[in-house]
């Protein structure tokens, strides 16, 4: 009978070591989980950021070119509000001289070269992407 005895206890306290490391090993999946979970939320904020970041550059460049396009168009226009390169002409055509595009300007500051620099569209260009 204590043989029985010890048997019974010896597999309650097996069932109990068991029971233990059932709890233990869903606590660590249960942590590491959890730990899955922060690291997508973390990636999927940094996309996020990253894709709105992507977007601004190229709104940024957008209007950078819209820039460029109107110095060019000053340098090339004489005074009667036609290009000296008629292929431009079409940019600003019935509109009194004045370019029109579809970029808003609220936000952006209007680039006007010195009348000392040349008029050379790379120089204008260099000296813009430097600022």
């Amino acid at each position: 009978m204590s043989q029985e005895v010890a048997s019974t206890e010896s597999n309650v306290l097996v069932k109990h070591l068991q029971q233990e490391l059932r709890n233990y090993k869903e606590g660590e999946i249960t942590t590491r989980l959890k730990q899955m979970e922060v690291a997508l939320d973390a990636a999927e904020i940094g996309k996020q950021n990253a894709e709105a970041e992507a977007e601004l550059a190229k709104d940024k460049a957008e209007v950078l070119k819209s820039e460029i396009k109107g110095i060019e168009l000053m340098g090339h226009s004489n005074n009667d509000g036609q290009t000296k390169d008629p292929s431009l002409n079409d940019d600003i055509a019935n509109n009194d001289g004045h370019q029109t595009t579809d970029v808003d300007w609220s936000n952006s500051t209007m680039f006007i070269p010195s009348p000392t620099w040349t008029s050379s569209k790379s120089t204008m260009v260099d000296r813009i992407a430097c600022r």
